[in-house]
Protein backbone atom coordinates (compact mmCIF):
# COMPACT_ATOMS: atom_id res chain seq x y z
CA UNK A 1 0.00 0.00 0.00
CA UNK A 2 2.83 2.38 0.81
CA UNK A 3 4.41 1.82 -2.62
CA UNK A 4 1.17 3.03 -4.22
CA UNK A 5 0.99 6.26 -2.15
CA UNK A 6 4.62 7.35 -2.55
CA UNK A 7 4.40 8.21 -6.28
CA UNK A 8 1.19 10.14 -5.63
CA UNK A 9 2.72 12.17 -2.82
CA UNK A 10 6.02 12.97 -4.51
CA UNK A 11 4.71 13.85 -8.01
CA UNK A 12 2.92 17.23 -8.03
CA UNK A 13 4.24 18.38 -4.64
CA UNK A 14 7.88 17.92 -5.63
CA UNK A 15 7.38 20.00 -8.77
CA UNK A 16 5.60 22.79 -6.86
CA UNK A 17 8.65 23.30 -4.61
CA UNK A 18 11.19 23.40 -7.43
CA UNK A 19 12.26 26.99 -8.22
CA UNK A 20 12.34 28.06 -11.87
CA UNK A 21 15.77 27.81 -13.50
CA UNK A 22 17.87 30.96 -13.43
CA UNK A 23 18.97 32.47 -16.74
CA UNK A 24 22.49 31.50 -17.75
CA UNK A 25 23.24 35.01 -18.99
CA UNK A 26 24.17 37.77 -16.56
CA UNK A 27 24.16 41.51 -17.25
CA UNK A 28 26.69 43.70 -15.44
CA UNK A 29 25.76 47.38 -15.52
CA UNK A 30 28.78 48.53 -13.50
CA UNK A 31 29.10 50.26 -10.15
CA UNK A 32 27.10 53.31 -9.05
CA UNK A 33 29.01 56.60 -9.35
CA UNK A 34 28.68 60.39 -9.32
CA UNK A 35 29.03 62.99 -12.09
CA UNK A 36 28.37 66.67 -12.80
CA UNK A 37 25.63 68.32 -14.86
CA UNK A 38 26.91 68.95 -18.39
CA UNK A 39 29.62 66.29 -18.33
CA UNK A 40 29.75 63.41 -20.76
CA UNK A 41 29.05 60.26 -18.75
CA UNK A 42 30.03 56.83 -20.02
CA UNK A 43 28.32 53.71 -18.70
CA UNK A 44 30.47 50.58 -18.54
CA UNK A 45 28.36 47.49 -19.09
CA UNK A 46 29.25 43.90 -19.68
CA UNK A 47 27.82 40.46 -19.51
CA UNK A 48 28.62 36.80 -19.15
CA UNK A 49 27.20 33.46 -20.15
CA UNK A 50 27.73 33.54 -23.93
CA UNK A 51 30.51 34.42 -26.34
CA UNK A 52 28.47 36.93 -28.36
CA UNK A 53 26.07 39.21 -26.51
CA UNK A 54 23.82 42.05 -27.55
CA UNK A 55 23.19 44.89 -25.10
CA UNK A 56 20.05 46.83 -24.27
CA UNK A 57 20.07 49.85 -21.93
CA UNK A 58 16.80 51.39 -20.68
CA UNK A 59 16.40 54.41 -18.39
CA UNK A 60 14.40 53.28 -15.37
CA UNK A 61 14.45 56.46 -13.31
CA UNK A 62 15.60 60.02 -13.01
CA UNK A 63 15.46 63.07 -15.24
CA UNK A 64 15.08 62.64 -19.01
CA UNK A 65 18.25 61.62 -20.85
CA UNK A 66 19.16 59.82 -24.06
CA UNK A 67 22.04 57.42 -24.53
CA UNK A 68 24.33 57.76 -27.53
CA UNK A 69 23.83 54.08 -28.44
CA UNK A 70 21.58 52.01 -26.14
CA UNK A 71 22.74 48.81 -27.87
CA UNK A 72 26.41 49.44 -27.01
CA UNK A 73 28.20 48.02 -23.96
CA UNK A 74 29.50 51.54 -23.20
CA UNK A 75 26.94 54.18 -24.20
CA UNK A 76 27.26 57.85 -23.21
CA UNK A 77 24.88 60.59 -22.14
CA UNK A 78 25.15 64.20 -21.03
CA UNK A 79 22.89 65.00 -18.06
CA UNK A 80 21.26 68.42 -18.22
CA UNK A 81 19.68 68.28 -14.76
CA UNK A 82 20.87 67.13 -11.35
CA UNK A 83 19.29 63.94 -10.06
CA UNK A 84 19.57 60.21 -9.74
CA UNK A 85 19.77 58.63 -13.21
CA UNK A 86 19.00 54.88 -13.18
CA UNK A 87 19.86 52.69 -16.16
CA UNK A 88 18.93 49.01 -16.55
CA UNK A 89 21.12 46.77 -18.69
CA UNK A 90 19.99 43.45 -20.16
CA UNK A 91 22.10 41.19 -22.35
CA UNK A 92 20.92 38.66 -24.90
CA UNK A 93 22.47 35.82 -26.85
CA UNK A 94 19.60 35.67 -29.32
CA UNK A 95 18.06 32.59 -27.75
CA UNK A 96 18.16 33.75 -24.14
CA UNK A 97 18.06 37.05 -22.25
CA UNK A 98 19.37 38.03 -18.83
CA UNK A 99 17.59 39.66 -15.97
CA UNK A 100 18.35 43.41 -15.89
CA UNK A 101 21.15 44.86 -13.77
CA UNK A 102 20.93 48.50 -12.66
CA UNK A 103 23.51 51.26 -12.34
CA UNK A 104 22.72 54.61 -10.70
CA UNK A 105 24.52 57.82 -11.62
CA UNK A 106 24.08 60.62 -9.09
CA UNK A 107 24.41 63.91 -10.99
CA UNK A 108 25.10 67.12 -9.10
CA UNK A 109 25.19 70.74 -10.28
CA UNK A 110 28.48 72.61 -10.22
CA UNK A 111 29.34 76.22 -10.97
CA UNK A 112 33.13 75.98 -11.25
CA UNK A 113 34.54 75.92 -14.82
CA UNK A 114 37.63 73.91 -13.80
CA UNK A 115 35.40 70.86 -13.16
CA UNK A 116 34.24 70.59 -16.78
CA UNK A 117 35.21 67.40 -18.57
CA UNK A 118 33.91 63.87 -18.55
CA UNK A 119 33.19 61.11 -16.08
CA UNK A 120 33.27 57.37 -16.53
CA UNK A 121 32.29 54.48 -14.35
CA UNK A 122 35.67 52.97 -15.25
CA UNK A 123 37.74 56.06 -14.44
CA UNK A 124 38.30 58.00 -11.25
CA UNK A 125 35.73 60.45 -9.97
CA UNK A 126 36.73 63.09 -7.39
CA UNK A 127 35.20 62.76 -3.94
CA UNK A 128 33.17 65.81 -2.99
CA UNK A 129 33.39 65.52 0.74
CA UNK A 130 31.92 63.44 3.47
CA UNK A 131 28.33 64.08 2.32
CA UNK A 132 29.00 62.54 -1.09
CA UNK A 133 30.71 59.56 0.50
CA UNK A 134 27.74 59.01 2.83
CA UNK A 135 25.32 59.22 -0.10
CA UNK A 136 27.31 56.59 -1.98
CA UNK A 137 27.27 54.25 1.01
CA UNK A 138 23.52 54.61 1.40
CA UNK A 139 22.95 53.87 -2.30
CA UNK A 140 25.22 50.82 -2.31
CA UNK A 141 23.53 49.42 0.79
CA UNK A 142 20.06 50.02 -0.72
CA UNK A 143 21.08 48.31 -3.97
CA UNK A 144 22.30 45.19 -2.16
CA UNK A 145 19.06 44.79 -0.24
CA UNK A 146 16.73 45.23 -3.22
Amino acid sequence: MLSILLPLLSGPQAKANTPPPLPLLEAQAGVDFMAYVGQTVELAGGGSGAEELSYSWVRSGGPPAELSDPSSATPRFTPELPGSYRWDLSVSSGAEASLPDTVTVIVVAVDTPEMEGSCSSTGTTPLWGLGALALGLVLSRRRRTS
